[in-house]
């Protein structure tokens, strides 16, 4: 396979390396390997290091290194940048797994959510409200205006679907014509993804003994306490009062649930604390 005395041309380097013309002529451009040319013939000639060099740069790239990065290992590299470097593409690889997996979590938490409606609307079930940590967004009603709050909520409706979007009332808004306040959850086993240290915006939610019920705000309904007439009857009926605000999540927006056909509706879950 290799001509005159292992050197090989073009066409034999390009179907070794598994590339196109022009990405050795690429290559060739950026010096990552040598340019020689044979004098009689015009051709350019390649040696077995350049094709070495051409597989370990394609092998760093597929580890997501740049192609400087890449370039710089394959053309010189001691024993410590490459370690360095190797260790620093695995870390950002064990982190982008843990990523992906809360994203399927969160991907598989809302599948089972919207499994629940026929069962969930309507009723309601002792359960524990999970652990988790909120960025507030408007207080009393009235969204907060804040420079260093603008940049959290941008970071952390970067992260969604970890994130879930939902809101805070207090009990006097499901009696009242009173706008909830609008905000960002997130489970506290992924509270690194976020930016949790400003206490002004960012509060966390402890484990609590909680109601837990799904209400439906169809194009139909007239406000949030029309849709939660029920939730107040059976708090009433109960003798339950909550003890600190609801939360809500929701799970899905303008959904079309095999029930209500005709009626795409927003569906949220519902976590009332109570004593």
């Amino acid at each position: 396979m290799f001509t005159d005395k292992y050197t090989m041309t073009l066409g034999e380097i390009k179907q070794l390396a598994g590339i196109s013309d022009q990405a050795i002529r690429e290559y060739e451009r950026k010096g990552i390997i040598p340019s020689i040319i044979n004098e009689d013939n015009g051709y350019h000639l390649y040696h077995y290091p350049d094709l070495q060099r051409i597989q370990f740069l394609r092998y760093y790239r597929r580890m997501g290194m740049s192609v400087k990065e890449a370039s710089s290992l394959v053309n010189a590299s001691t024993q410590e940048t490459l370690s360095l470097s190797l260790q620093r593409h695995a870390d950002a690889i064990r982190s982008n797994i843990r990523r992906e997996e809360a994203v399927l979590k969160a991907i598989e938490s809302q599948t089972h959510d919207l499994s629940l409606i026929s069962s969930l609307l309507g009723s309601f079930e002792e359960s524990t409200m999970p652990e988790m940590y909120v960025l507030r967004c408007s207080k009393n009603g009235r969204i907060l205006k804040d420079r260093e709050l603008t940049s959290l909520i941008k970071q952390w409706s970067d992260s969604m679907p970890i994130v879930k979007v939902g809101a805070l009332h207090k009990y006097q808004h499901m009696i009242d014509d009173v706008q909830p306040d609008p905000c960002f959850l997130i489970e506290a086993a992924f509270q690194d993804f976020v930016d949790i240290s400003n206490q002004t915006f960012v509060s966390r939610i402890r484990p609590c003994r909680c109601i837990k019920t799904m209400i439906r705000i169809s194009s139909y309904d007239r406000d949030y306490v029309h849709c939660n007439t029920h939730v107040v009857d059976y708090l009433k009926k109960s003798n339950l009062t909550p003890t600190g605000e609801i939360l809500t999540n929701t799970i899905a927006n303008k959904y079309i649930h095999p029930l209500y056909p005709d009626d795409p509706s927003d569906y949220i879950v519902e976590w009332i604390p109570v004593g």
